[in-house]
């Protein structure tokens, strides 16, 4: 009997936990693909003046980054004076991350059909309370990244990549124009979207909580 209830209780907190992680990762696929988030991010950066591009130049670039990871294209060839400005070492990294996440969409669609399918066959006041406070535990981590970003963001690619690619000079201009505090700004305004939806959904979803 108490192997039983452990059970139960660990598949709901396990529920509350994909519940928490799709609303994440769900964000993290609609601000890595769309054309506003990138520049709206850029705009607070130095990337303009880092990448030293005449603006059609660098616009072209941005979109085509972007678009490159809503997969609207199937590559990053931007031509300046009649050549690609990104080169043969960026073209494979930005090709290992499309496919990193070529994975996460497909997980964010696998996850969204077991929260929808949990919350309308089990106790969903169980899984949305349990939510709010699972996603209080992942924003710790989430606020103890962008502390320490650069140790975070070295960490995640030693992670994610099994090779040096993603180690540019100070020429390339995948780097010059995603600069680091591009990453720490993107991760900033995911943190700040994790919240305020999980907040919003929380609010909604008191009054179904309660008639539960």
């Amino acid at each position: 009997m108490s192997l039983r209830f452990n059970m139960k209780k660990f598949s709901y907190i396990l529920l509350s936990l994909i519940m928490s992680m799709t609303i994440l990762i769900g964000l993290l696929v609609l601000l890595s693909s769309s054309n506003t988030s990138y520049f709206f991010i850029l705009d607070k950066t130095s990337s303009f003046e880092e990448a030293n591009l005449e603006i059609k130049d660098y616009n072209k670039s941005v979109v085509a980054l972007a678009d490159y990871m809503a997969f609207k294209r199937d590559n990053i060839d931007v031509s300046v004076d009649g050549e690609n400005i990104f080169k043969e070492q960026e073209v494979f990294h930005m090709f290992e991350v499309k496919n990193i996440f070529r994975v996460i969409r497909y997980l964010f669609v696998a996850l969204t059909i077991i929260v929808i399918v949990a919350l309308y066959r089990l106790d969903r006041n169980r899984i949305l309370r349990g939510q709010f406070y699972v996603t209080s535990i992942i924003l710790v981590f989430l606020i103890i990244s962008f502390v320490f970003f650069d140790k975070a963001f070295l960490l995640m690619h030693k992670i994610m990549f099994n090779n040096d690619y993603w180690l540019f000079t100070s020429e390339a201009y995948l780097t010059r124009i995603l600069t680091g505090d591009f990453f720490l700004y993107f991760l900033g305004l995911l943190i700040f979207l994790y919240v305020s939806l999980s907040l919003l959904l929380y609010t909604l979803t008191r009054p179904w909580r309660k008639n539960a």
